[in-house]
């Protein structure tokens, strides 16, 4: 017998799973990766913001300082009254030549809060203006001296007057060392633009460039701000300040991998950890671009956007504007660093987890091939020999493996003995099978003689069916277009809007058509006539009422010119019964309903209405409890007297009132319980959507009315009308 192998793809499945594992692994190392990448941009941003929060910081001090100052010289120079003599003006003094005048006589121990004052010609004492700017100046100076003691590398504070040629100047140097001079205020143009008049900016702290100072102290920018008297430029507040606190913020955000520097508007490199001291010269930023991206670099760095990561090379170049200032910070990375960096990190761990998971396969293979493969093996073979009917073999398998053989040799020998029972019993039952087989034969052709009969019969029901389908159609037709006849006489929307605030309409038939029904006749501008009826019946039997109702209100008022409420409801109840032929009939056929006449008075209402077994309810705007207009219990129409007499009402209501008609159909709706609304219900409902819009009330009553009629059929046609006077 062929040997038979049922573990043959063992190891195939095993090799498969290898493969598996280590795809995965390598598809979860490349989604890491590029989770990481982009985890590593985010951080740079995050970076660069926090980089420009720290200059902000210092940056923001030098303007918050200019700005006070500013403020307060202007304050001063407006404000003639507001500024007294200085009595440090008594140590102003002339040179000898009487060509520029000085604050050198000081005593120290102003010196420090007040600076040198310095200008050109004498001394202003018959000039008033020049001498109420000494003055302020000289009441600015100890905001001049705070501006240089909160600002870490400010060489220099100054107010510069360039009309009056005169300049303060923090800390204090002796006149002999620094003087106002000609050349001083022309340079000043070109160092400190003029404000243009139309430049929106004008009182706006603006930044020089990279300058390299004459006083010795290297590279320098410095902060100015333009003061005004009378809205026109008197000169300039200034704060010199050397590049090196600003290199010392950009060196405290450096990260591990990469370099971020600061550019001017013209490319001069501002800040940089290694490349910018206040003791070196002006560096353009292609001094910042290794060699191998520095010529493109350099070219194109103007117009790298804010915001993007740009490639140049194998470098990441990653800009942004820093607020207030023409200035940009840029950060500059090799991105193999990078990929190296992530590369290192996720090696390990993957490593570690597919040695885990060879490991555990080795050592799970060779107990599953003790354990089990092998037994199972074993047990294939005892089968096999079994089926053969071959004498059995004994076997080195495991103890709780051996029970196993066993049951095999005994359900085999079973089986045998079977076998023989069934041949001798498919004898006795191929007999009995062709007698039977006959017997079916004869029942066959019985029953295919009745099916025949039936599908004669079905083919009728399916010509019937049809016919009745066609007459249905017929009939929905003629429902739908008398659904548009109805629609056309009921009142159109444009007459309600013509004489009330808002309204609203739930107008549900129950059968297409409806014996409910509204009716509207205005008079004129300020007068009203509405009738809300419920006609016997519905479907057919009510449209046609209410066709029958509104003929016959249009002749009662329009023709007849009848205005009184209760005298409409008579006459209809003598027409119906006339044009019904009721006498002579016996036919109880009618309606129940309510006419009501409303008149506008000013800000108010007067309001006569009639009603026949029919209550509308209403609201006032100061009023928030809902009331019930009256009702008479008579029936309009049907047998019984000849003619019937009604009620007038009359009320008056306030403009704002919510007047709410209709039929019974929404208070007799049932749940699936068969439980009504009712009428107590319906007012409370009212009651609660009362204060909203009426489009809204619409929506809450249609609401309310769908999850009470859940899972039920609508048992009459419905009709509700809210008005807003």
């Amino acid at each position: 017998m062929k040997k038979v192998n049922v573990f043959k793809g063992y190891r195939l499945i095993l090799w498969v799973f290898l493969s598996v594992v280590l795809i995965t692994a390598l598809i979860l190392v490349f989604v890491q990766f590029q989770s990481r990448v982009v985890r590593e941009q985010e951080q740079i941003k995050t970076q660069v913001k926090e980089s420009i929060a720290n200059m902000e910081v210092l940056l923001g001090k030098a303007r918050n300082g200019l700005y006070a100052t500013r403020d307060e010289l202007e304050f001063y120079l407006n404000n003639e009254e507001a500024l007294a003599t200085s009595p440090l003006f008594a140590y102003a003094k002339e040179d000898s030549s009487q060509q520029f005048f000085h604050f050198d006589n000081l005593p120290k121990k102003f010196q420090t809060q007040a600076g040198n004052l310095t200008g050109l010609g004498r001394l202003p004492n018959d000039q008033p203006a020049m001498k109420q700017a000494l003055n302020a100046t000289i009441n600015v100076s100890p905001l001049l001296h705070s501006i240089m003691q909160n600002n870490s590398g400010a060489t220099l504070a100054y107010a510069f007057f360039r009309k009056k040629s005169f300049i303060n100047l923090h800390p204090f140097i002796p006149s002999k060392d620094f003087r106002f001079s000609p050349e001083l205020l022309k340079l000043s143009y070109t160092a400190y633009p003029k404000s243009n008049p139309k430049d929106k900016t004008k009182r706006s702290v603006k930044w020089t460039d990279i300058y390299q100072d004459d006083a010795g102290n290297g590279l320098m920018l410095s902060a100015y701000i333009h003061f005004f008297i009378n809205n026109q430029e008197e000169g300039i507040i200034g704060l010199d300040l050397t590049i090196d606190s600003l290199n010392a913020t950009i060196a405290r955000s450096q990260r591990a991998l990469g370099t971020l520097f600061v550019t001017t508007h013209n490319q001069d490199l501002l800040a940089h950890p290694q490349l910018i001291s206040s003791k070196d010269s002006i560096l353009k930023v292609a001094t910042a671009f290794p060699k191998s991206i520095k010529e493109r670099a350099a070219k194109n760095y103007s117009s790298y956007k804010p915001s993007l990561f740009i490639t140049e090379g194998n470098y990441w170049i990653y800009s942004e504007n820093i607020p207030y200032t023409s200035w940009k910070i840029t950060y500059l990375v090799n991105y193999w660093d990078i990929y190296l960096s992530i590369f290192r990190d996720l090696a390990l761990n993957t490593i570690f987890i597919l040695g885990t998971i060879f490991i555990l396969l080795f050592f799970t293979n060779r107990y599953a091939q003790k354990r089990f493969i092998s037994p199972a093996m074993s047990l294939v073979d005892h089968i096999q020999n079994e089926h053969a009917n071959q004498p059995s073999k004994a076997y080195k398998v495991p103890q709780q493996w051996q029970h196993w053989f066993k049951v095999i040799s005994k359900i085999f020998t079973d089986n045998r003995s079977l076998v023989e029972e069934l041949k001798v019993n498919n004898e006795e039952l191929e007999y009995k099978v062709a007698k039977r087989t006959k017997e079916v034969t004869t029942q066959n052709e019985e029953l295919r003689q009745n099916q025949e009969e039936i599908t004669t019969q079905r083919d009728y029901i399916a010509t019937q069916n049809k016919s009745l389908k066609q007459k249905e159609e017929k009939i929905q037709q003629s429902l739908r277009a008398a659904l548009t006849i109805q629609h056309a006489v009921l009142p159109a929307e444009n007459k309600f809007k013509a004489f009330f605030s808002d309204y609203f309409v739930i107008y549900r038939p129950k059968d297409v058509v409806s014996g409910d029904f509204y009716w509207l006749w205005q008079k004129s501008p300020e007068e009203l006539t509405i009738m809300v009826g419920d006609c016997t019946g519905h479907g057919i039997p009510g449209a046609f009422m209410t066709m029958i109702t509104s003929t016959l209100l249009d002749r009662i008022t329009r023709i007849n010119r009848v205005e009184n409420p209760a005298t409409i409801l008579s006459n209809l109840h003598t027409e119906i019964k006339n044009v019904l032929r009721q006498e002579e009939t016996n036919s109880n056929t009618g309606l129940e309903g309510i006419v009501l006449c409303m008149k506008k008075q000013d800000n108010e209402y007067t309001l006569t209405y009639a009603a026949a077994r029919n209550r509308a309810f209403f609201i006032t705007p100061n009023d928030p409890e809902i009331q019930t207009l009256e009702s008479s219990r008579s029936f309009i129409g049907g047998t019984g007297k000849k003619s019937r007499h009604f009620a007038n009402y009359t009320i008056t209501l306030p403009q704002g009132t919510l007047i709410y008609l209709g039929s019974d159909g929404y208070a007799d709706q049932n749940d699936v319980d068969r439980k009504k609304i009712g009428r107590q219900r319906l007012k409370k409902v009212l009651q609660e959507a009362h204060q909203k819009e009426l489009a809204e009330q619409q929506q809450y009553m249609e609401t309310f009315l769908e999850t009470h009629m859940k899972d039920t059929d609508q048992r009459d046609d419905i009709l509700l009308i809210g008005l807003q006077l």
